[in-house]
């Protein structure tokens, strides 16, 4: 029995190995891996014009190299450690150069593969726990792991309904569904409540004061906001002629103690949770969609086509770049605690 155990253990030793040599050769010295050791048919330079990189704060921007197959759309890009992940139409991609170069990067199980759609992540805090949401074949997931995705372990899956929006604080994960509602999963006991059922689905959660304030974006463009008092509607003002409009892009920035939000009528900043509203938005046109939005030590990043505009003055001066070889969408940005770094990713679409 004993000689049978040890020569079960090792089989699953070597097809570990199988499996992910590839990967963790190709991202340790720059040469193409495939996905979970397979062939994604990547072009060896890798292709260049989806992700660009700053290390300068933005102020200067290099194309960073994709070794995958297919042409990804990037949804969201977050960092933990020494790793960068990307969010994609077609699975993961995972950096650790600082965004240099990435790779398609599947777990064990091949849970997350191409076939995935990704649509963002978020962290436990205080814990190593990365969670990520998803579909597959029509089936929405929650998966999270502790080991930078070389295993998931799913929290919640339903068919025909994806998660697209989440945020944690220190005792729940929040989820925000494609049919409205908003769950939420406590980390102590892994179970589930529902919270609130809306008329929409859910396009972005936000958290405050470790979870005392909710507000949640849905897909309509109406934000809502509970501070424990119930729900109401953050109040638009008659500047907002196009608030409640699908391009609404919320952010909120502890360090500054301010809520922003692009909407078709322009970038507005909050400095008492929507109460009262000032204009920051001095150079994109009214109406003109905001493809990604993001603070960061009180610099204001955003971007508008293939462009991203830049302000370290609330919006009243900005820089302008055009950081890509290609003039695709910019479609999600990432803004590492101390500004140095500036990662941002592009979409197909208009």
């Amino acid at each position: 029995m004993e000689t049978g155990l040890k020569i079960a253990f090792a089989i699953i030793i070597l097809a570990a190995i199988f499996v992910f040599l590839p990967n963790i050769i190709g991202m340790a010295t720059n040469v193409t891996g495939g996905a979970g050791g397979t062939d994604t048919g990547a072009v060896a330079a890798g292709m260049a014009g989806l992700l660009t990189i700053s290390m300068d704060g933005g102020d200067t921007f290099k194309d960073a190299a994709v070794h995958a197959s297919g042409v990804p759309n990037i949804s969201g890009i977050v960092n933990r450690g020494i790793f960068y992940y990307a969010a994609t139409n077609s699975g993961l991609l995972i950096s650790k150069d600082k965004g240099v170069n990435w790779y398609s990067f599947t777990d064990l199980e091949k849970k997350i593969d191409s076939g995935t759609v990704v649509y963002g992540f978020t962290f436990q805090p205080g814990s190593s726990a990365i969670f990520i949401s998803a579909l597959k074949n029509n089936h929405g997931y929650v998966y999270k792991t502790t080991d930078n995705f070389f295993s998931v372990d799913s929290v919640w899956d339903e068919p025909q309904v994806a998660v697209r929006a989440m945020a944690a604080d220190n005792g729940f994960l929040y989820m925000g569904t494609s049919d409205g509602r908003l769950l939420r999963y406590r980390f102590a006991a892994n179970d589930f409540e529902k919270i609130k059922n809306f008329d929409g689905g859910i396009a972005d959660i936000s958290l405050s004061k470790n979870g005392g304030t909710i507000f949640v974006t849905l897909a309509g463009g109406q934000i809502m906001k509970n501070s424990g008092s119930g729900w109401a509607a953050v109040q638009n003002n008659s500047s907002f002629f196009g608030f409640g409009s699908q391009s609404v892009k919320l952010v909120l920035n502890e360090d500054t103690r301010g809520l922003y939000i692009a909407s078709v009528s322009g970038i507005f900043r909050s400095p008492n949770e929507g109460v009262s509203w000032n204009n920051v938005n001095t150079v994109v046109a009214p109406q003109a969609p905001i493809g990604a939005l993001t603070v960061a030590n009180g610099i204001i990043y955003m971007s508008n086509g293939y462009r991203i505009y830049i302000s370290d003055d609330g919006g009243v001066h900005w820089q302008i770049k055009e950081p890509f070889s290609t003039q695709r969408p910019v479609s999600a940005l990432y803004v590492s605690g101390d500004g140095k770094v500036v990662i941002a990713g592009t979409t197909a679409g208009k």
